[in-house]
């Protein structure tokens, strides 16, 4: 018996479409009662190795490139309000994001994270904490008030130590009302700042720089590390670096954000992952508008805007945008590129 199985996925792409259909041949020599004729099995083999070929010819066709800082006007796919409706759903930190596209907002977010640390504690007086540090350190400075502070152990870099810190001494945690600090804090490479009401439960682990928002909660198994601003009433389980996660977020289950911006009420499902560095670490591009945009940044996740979710176990290539009200199914692969807005992706294997 001769069996030849030929699996082709067809998908085509538009601005607010994607369809995928599955051909499948199957051909044997069993009676041709049960089977397709010879004939029209091998020309339906045929035609899809010319789809194939045609496909991949088009693939190879090379855009123009040009690079995001020579972009002029701004594709409306790079602006924020593409993504986030902030009239709807304030930010604390939208200054940041609506003065630059979503991907230079990335480039500046360490320096405004620092810049809103320093202002933080200037002018205001300084409390001492007997805390376990590594290095041991007698007194660490603390702006703080009527917290719960139980750190597990905090990591610092030395630093001289005054007899009775006040408002010349720059304080490396700043802790809101009612915060509750079981877990671990690194400040070695910045402060961090919890606002008022959240919680860093036992097993987590918290870097700087980083401002966390009212409500927060960081859960066990939390690995944050480091240049993350953090909105209100988010919930925060996996691993999180160089992002913006606006109010309301739900990161609540094992996965990976890196270098990427999250919306209001966006979700992860468990062990949603953003791929955010090439196969061979260059520098990202996309299509978009008949160019090749060279997006001058070598690491980049995923933008999901107010309302998307990525389905359990989605995976998204680096550089993808995804617009309000998007979702994928579980065990999604998504391609880099541009999707929604109002769109529900479906690709998974059958």
């Amino acid at each position: 018996m001769l069996w030849v199985h030929c699996s082709v996925r067809v998908g085509s792409f538009s601005p607010s479409c994607h369809s995928h259909q599955y051909l499948l041949i199957l051909f044997d020599k069993k009676p041709m009662a049960s089977t397709l004729p010879p004939a029209l099995a091998t020309l339906a083999i045929i035609l899809a190795l010319a789809w194939l070929l045609a496909r991949h010819l088009r693939r190879k066709k090379k855009l123009p490139e040009v690079k995001l800082s020579q972009l002029a006007p701004t594709p409306l796919r790079l602006q924020p309000q593409f993504y986030f409706d902030f009239a709807a759903h304030p930010f604390a930190h939208a200054d940041l994001v609506m003065a630059y596209n979503v991907v230079e907002v990335l480039d500046k977010l360490q320096e405004y994270i620092q810049t809103k640390l320093s202002s933080s504690s200037s002018g205001q007086r300084l409390q001492v904490a007997g805390l376990k540090c590594v290095p041991p350190l007698p007194q660490l400075a603390v702006l703080m008030e009527e917290c719960h502070l139980h750190p597990e152990v905090v990591l610092h870099s030395e630093q001289p130590q005054a007899s009775e810190p006040d408002a010349s001494v720059s304080a490396k945690l700043i802790l809101g009302k009612g915060v509750l600090v079981a877990g671990t804090l690194d400040l070695r490479k910045g402060p961090v700042k919890l606002g008022a009401g959240s919680v860093l439960e036992p097993g987590a682990f918290l870097a700087g720089p980083a401002i966390i928002g009212k409500d927060t909660c960081i859960r066990s198994g939390a690995y944050i590390r480091g240049n993350v601003l953090v909105g209100d009433r988010v919930v925060l389980r996996g691993e999180v670096k160089n992002a913006i996660i606006m109010d309301e977020a739900e990161l609540c289950h094992p996965g990976y954000a890196g270098d990427s911006i999250i919306g209001y009420k966006a979700h992860f499902g468990c062990q949603a992952l953003t791929a955010n560095l090439g196969l061979f670490g260059s520098d990202l591009r996309v299509a978009l508008e008949g160019v090749r945009v060279n997006l001058q940044r070598r690491k980049m996740g995923v933008i999901l805007g107010d309302f998307s979710q990525l389905g359990c176990s989605t995976v998204t290539d680096p550089a993808t945008f995804m617009a309000r009200n998007t979702h994928t199914y579980p065990l999604c692969r998504i391609s880099s590129g541009f999707y929604g807005p109002d769109e529900i992706i479906k690709n998974k294997p059958e």
